[in-house]
């Protein structure tokens, strides 16, 4: 028998992707947050989806932190920054 740990990260992320597909994006973003606790610390894929679905909410600060944070993380494992899709980048307006 299978019994869910909260820092189950897989679990978080599927669960967080069912709230995306019925457009509950508040309640995924909250999973995916969750997943983040039991993640690698250099998890980029969650905070990505972490940006997109803050930008899609129009939480800007929000959706930059994320982006922020996959920098931060690609600098310090000196991983290219090429992994970041055209779809994925925040278009800012001041």
């Amino acid at each position: 028998m299978y019994t869910c740990s909260p820092y189950d990260v897989r679990l978080w992320q599927a669960q967080g992707a069912s709230y995306q597909e019925m457009g509950r994006l508040r309640e995924a973003i909250e999973c995916l947050k969750r997943a983040l606790l039991g993640a690698d610390a250099n998890e980029i894929a969650i905070a990505l989806k972490l940006a997109r679905l803050h930008s899609d909410l129009d939480e800007t600060a929000d959706a930059v932190a994320y982006h922020q944070r996959v920098i931060e993380i690609s600098r310090a494992t000196c991983m290219p920054s090429f992994h970041i899709l055209p779809s994925q980048v925040v278009t800012l307006t001041v």
